[in-house]
């Protein structure tokens, strides 16, 4: 949850400098089998650098956090990266929105995969719909619970680790405000602008996010 955390700063942070339009894109693998599963990783953080060369992505995109989050369910794994997007302002409203088949449809190039049987690709657009008074009061909840540790939120770790990766990485926009904010050392909800509908938005997915291996 620290990094959700962390993250919400950054995007209230950018927000208060400039206008920028919010996504989050989920770009996963399914059924991948142990000894597939290193091949496969290796695939994919090759794969996204390549999509962001894509001219539709690189012309609307200001940068990425971007987390690759692992569930082994059974004998098999599910591998995700995660994508926090800031985009250009005008991102929503003409020509450049890419929608999900196209993202689906690019992924698939960029690793290479005629077919996209495997792929899993979801979208969410971040915005400032929904009760803002609930997502304050998440806020003020998960604060309280990273102040207390509570090893029960803890996701259960799997036993065969996976050789160590970039889990995590920032880039351009992200990076920059990343440069210009300490990590968190404490909880006090004084640090957040627990009122950026956006970020709450943000941070009510990204909670659920995990970097590396984890059990379903």
């Amino acid at each position: 949850m620290d990094y959700a955390l962390y993250n919400h700063i950054l995007i209230s942070k950018i927000n208060d400098a400039k206008q920028v339009n919010w996504q989050i894109v989920n770009l996963g693998l399914a059924n991948v089998s142990e000894e597939r599963i290193n091949d496969q990783l290796d695939k994919m953080l090759l794969g996204l650098n390549r999509l962001f060369k894509y001219k539709n992505i690189k012309q609307v995109s200001l940068g990425y956090f971007r987390m690759l989050d692992i569930v082994k369910a059974g004998s098999m794994y599910h591998p995700t990266i995660h994508l926090l997007l800031p985009m250009m302002k005008s991102y929503v409203q003409g020509r450049y929105y890419i929608k999900k088949k196209d993202w689906l449809d690019m992924w698939a190039r960029a690793l290479n995969q005629a077919s996209e049987d495997e792929l899993a690709v979801s979208i969410i657009a971040l915005n400032e719909k929904g009760d803002r008074t609930h997502q304050v009061h998440m806020m003020e909840e998960a604060l309280a619970a990273c102040a207390v540790f509570n090893s029960e939120e803890c996701p259960e770790a799997a036993s065969e680790p996976i050789p160590s990766r970039r889990w995590i990485a920032y880039s351009r926009l992200m990076k920059e405000q990343a440069n210009q904010v300490a990590p968190l050392l404490h909880y006090d909800v004084e640090q957040f602008a627990i009122h950026d509908a956006i970020a709450n938005h943000a941070f009510s997915m990204m909670r659920h996010w995990h970097a590396g291996l984890r059990m379903a």
